[in-house]
């Protein structure tokens, strides 16, 4: 039988770094979720940017650059973290990829220990009350809602009366071929871009 490991000794040590998770996205994508190869330029710049003042935020950059693990998976485990009553809505050019996603946001919640052991009381104890899929994922909360706590979909798909608190919008659109290989991350900020 293999030991557990303990990644937070006490519940000082676990409050504070669950604060750290909940306020620094780069930090809980790096020491919590494992993307090890990120690094302060640009992901960190990034991070600040997707946490930072405003709604509308657009992101675009080259393959491999993280936008999805940080922006996408990273930034809704971090709602999530600060308020667990969060309703998600992430939308992708298809349900097959928005389900991807989820099921990745959904292996962090079922296997990442140190995630685990973040926020025990978040994982449900009985699933079959509670959606629990790559396309719904709801973890424990105080309020009662009709939307689960993540749910993925398609552009295309039929979702009349959801009544979300954040809407995330990663790749809507396919392209045929990827043209952007060489490229450098860009951040735009759609306010500014307004004006």
């Amino acid at each position: 039988m293999v030991a557990r490991l303990e990644y937070y000794p006490d519940e000082k040590t676990r409050s504070a770094v669950l604060r750290l998770c909940q306020q620094d996205l780069y930090f809980l994508g790096k020491a919590i979720l494992g993307y090890k190869d990120a690094e302060p330029e640009p992901h960190e710049r990034m991070c600040r940017f997707i946490t930072g003042p405003g709604k509308k935020k657009l992101i675009v950059g080259a393959r491999g650059l993280y936008k999805t693990s940080f922006c996408t998976v990273g930034r809704i485990i971090q709602l999530l973290l600060q308020d667990p009553n969060h309703r998600i809505l992430l939308v992708m050019n298809t349900l097959i990829n928005a389900r991807k996603k989820g099921a990745e946001i959904l292996g962090h919640f079922e296997r990442n220990e140190r995630l685990r052991q973040l926020v025990p009381h978040y994982w449900p104890q009985v699933k079959r009350n509670q959606p629990w899929s790559s396309s719904a994922i709801q973890i424990n909360r105080p309020g009662i809602f009709p939307e689960p706590s993540v749910t993925a979909a398609g552009v295309d798909s039929q979702l009349a009366s959801g009544h979300y608190t954040v809407i995330g919008i990663d790749d809507p659109v396919a392209a045929a071929y990827d043209d952007h290989k060489e490229g450098g991350l860009i951040i735009i900020n759609p306010e500014e871009v307004e004006k």
